[in-house]
């Protein structure tokens, strides 16, 4: 459901503010603070949803066409900063800041006529810088990169990336840059070494792809899936004023299958994902052990569904730990179980891994 139609309804009672009782009771997913003033409710799914059941909460203001008007503050349900910046008339203008879950600082940087604009700059979550892009008019240069350790690999726009890019699903790439463009040949690495796919470009043009035939290479139209080095963010969705209940997101989220999926495939996977990913390619692995690596996480299930009292029940694992405590939070789970376990399978062997990511409602351990 889309509802700027209800908030842009809202506004000619803002000023002043006499909402009837009749007129406040069919969607509570704002409160008026003063005038303009209003704090907004959104999910996980950053749907506008009901007091009852926000995961964050956004204080803006309002103008009379129910845009997003003036400076605005974005916060989880503990305070914790999401993001903030300034729309002026529903358009993103001035300097922006997101936040991890975790409240450290994930990227910064300008919006111009709602597009990022000049310099961005991404951090770890750890604190340490990841990377900084140039965005300009004619595409976007990646001018700095760094390891997870701190270690440079691109500097003044010249290295090697070994990074997460934007697309569809965030994905873990390598490949040469030169003066801060892709250049030659990047791929997606597989768990055996092999690329998943490949594109080789020159001079940031795309010419070639692994999974696009010559011929429609000649045709200039494909565009290239690699070189994404702006990281989105969680703007765009909330823009959209899709409205959804309580009721409908309960529905949505707890399944036959316990955990939600959706959630946890895009987070939970993500990051363990890449953790190991960067620590591999880095040759940090001091935290693996030759064979199977088990981790398994005890974590309770409350009323609504949601995991909480995670602990690591395993001696190996302490390493991704907060990684999957945190993930566990973005995920609903079944209520039938009140208690469920997470579990993690990594095997390493002469430079090469492979892992495996399930839960179960009973510690028991994986079947080697």
């Amino acid at each position: 459901m889309y509802c700027k139609g209800l908030l842009l309804s809202i506004v000619p009672f803002l000023l002043p503010v006499t909402l009837s009782n009749a007129q406040q009771q069919p969607k509570a997913f704002y409160e008026i603070v003063y005038n303009d003033s209003v704090v907004l409710y959104f999910n996980k799914d950053f749907s506008i949803t009901e007091k009852g059941c926000f995961d964050y909460v956004r204080h803006t203001r309002i103008n009379d066409t129910g845009d997003f008007n003036g400076y605005f503050e974005d916060r989880n349900t503990e305070g914790l900063l999401l993001g903030k910046g300034t729309y002026v008339n529903g358009i993103k203008q001035g300097y922006f800041e997101f936040y991890y879950l975790s409240g450290l600082l994930y990227c910064a940087g300008f919006y111009k006529n709602n597009e990022p604009f000049g310099m961005w700059e991404y951090f770890y979550e750890s604190g340490v810088p990841e990377r900084v892009v140039n965005v300009t008019d004619s595409g976007v240069l990646l001018l700095k990169h760094l390891s997870y350790t701190g270690e440079a690999k691109i500097q003044d726009g010249v290295g090697k990336f070994e990074g997460i890019i934007d697309g569809e699903m965030p994905t873990y790439v390598i490949g040469k840059v030169v003066n801060g463009v892709a250049d030659g040949r990047w791929t997606i690495p597989g768990y055996n070494g092999s690329p998943l796919y490949t594109e080789r470009f020159e001079h940031g043009e795309l010419r070639k792809s692994s999974l696009i035939s010559k011929r429609k290479m000649k045709s200039r139209l494909v565009a290239p899936k690699l070189n994404k080095f702006f990281l989105g963010n969680y703007l765009s969705l909330l823009e959209q004023f899709k409205y959804q209940t309580c009721a409908e997101a309960q529905q949505y989220h707890v399944s036959t299958n316990s955990v939600d999926a959706k959630h946890f495939t895009m987070y939970v996977r993500q990051r363990i994902n890449n953790l190991i990913r960067m620590d591999v390619r880095f040759k940090q692995n001091e935290y693996y052990k030759i064979g199977d690596n088990l981790m398994t996480v005890q974590f309770s299930v409350n009323e609504t569904g949601e995991p909480y009292d995670a602990k690591l029940i395993t001696e190996w694992g302490d390493y991704f730990f907060e990684s999957v405590a945190n993930s566990l939070k973005r995920a609903v789970f079944s209520t039938r179980n009140k208690t469920m376990y997470f579990h993690l399978r990594f095997s390493f062997a002469s430079g090469r891994y492979k892992y495996s990511i399930k839960f179960s409602r009973r510690n028991r351990r994986t079947k080697k």
